[in-house]
């Protein structure tokens, strides 16, 4: 499943979950007042129906109550604390901007680079490296020159500038890479071409 597929699917699933949960607790509520009309016309029956029928909301009771557990549990896990539901926000947050990073058109490469720092800010918050939320060689790129994968570049846009550097923070046109490369004058250490 891609990126994008997974944010729709996270924010689907939390969105529906909250839903159901919501209509649970109106079906329960309506449950009880049925119970409640059931146990005034309770004195119309024999003791023998009485005991039945004492019998039945007992059951019916002990259901909902379970019902109301499992409504409980969810709220409890999604918006317990402020700190979970501040993770439940980042983790949507993360989800949204990889789908926009794989998304990215590759007209300005400076947008990208913006994304990117803002992944590695939510990364951050979530106290995750955001290596584990995306690998960096798909990136969305025009064809890198292997020479320049070395540097490392992580992509190119339609106009040559390259996302480049070990932390994604230069940008710098292809022919000042191949340029460097040539010479040997690398500001940071190379990365092995495995790496790709």
């Amino acid at each position: 499943m891609g990126a994008e597929e997974e944010a729709a699917f996270f924010l689907t699933e939390i969105h529906e979950k909250f839903r159901n949960n919501v209509n649970e607790i109106k079906d329960i509520t309506k449950t009880l007042q049925e119970l409640k009309k059931d146990l005034r016309n309770l004195k119309f029956l024999d003791e023998k129906e009485i005991k039945s029928g004492i019998s039945g909301v007992g059951s019916s009771l002990d259901f909902l109550s379970k019902r109301l557990d499992d409504v409980a549990d969810f709220f409890e896990f999604y918006l317990g604390n402020e700190s979970s539901v501040n993770v439940v926000l980042l983790e949507r947050d993360a989800y949204m901007k990889i789908n926009q990073i794989l998304r990215w058109n590759k007209v300005d490469v400076r947008e990208l680079k913006r994304w990117v720092e803002e992944l590695d800010e939510i990364a951050g918050n979530l106290k995750r490296n955001p290596h584990d939320l995306l690998n960096f060689r798909k990136l969305p790129t025009i064809d890198i020159p292997d020479a320049a994968i070395k540097y490392p570049v992580w992509a190119i846009d339609k106009s040559g500038y390259c996302l480049a550097g070990s932390d994604y923070s230069e940008i710098i046109h292809i022919d000042e890479v191949l340029e460097e490369m040539e010479s040997g004058n690398v500001p940071f250490p190379v990365h092995s071409v495995s790496t790709r």
